[in-house]
């Protein structure tokens, strides 16, 4: 989308959150989005989920274009997110890693010293 306002068309910014993969917005915004009646073109920054959307206010509004992209699982945000910046993972799985992890060294050093 160009940084010219097409004539009577309204322009948004919409932060996403839950994605997690940059191609499948781009696929929501061809299969989903500019199918729709009044949207006239879309752009995605995959660096901050960033998606901008122009659209005819005739036709559409901007509360019928976030129904839909919600309706895909995408979620918003009141800023722009970095990529995964949804994505926790718990305490456990941080502290399995570290201990395979460690187990995995200690298991090299002492093929290595031949012990």
């Amino acid at each position: 989308m160009d940084s010219e306002q097409i004539a009577g068309s309204a322009g948004a910014i919409l932060y996403l959150t839950n994605v997690h993969c940059a191609d499948c917005v781009r696929d929501m915004m061809d299969a989903v989005l500019l199918d729709r009646p009044g949207v006239l073109g879309t752009s995605y920054d995959s660096g901050d989920c960033t998606l901008r959307v122009t659209f005819d206010p005739a036709t559409t509004d901007l509360e019928d274009i976030r129904r839909a992209v919600s309706d895909l699982g995408y979620g918003f945000a009141a800023e722009p997110q970095p990529p995964h910046a949804d994505r926790r993972y718990p305490g456990w799985i941080v502290v399995l890693a570290v201990a395979v992890g460690v187990t995995a060294a200690i298991l090299v050093v002492r093929m290595l010293l031949g012990v």
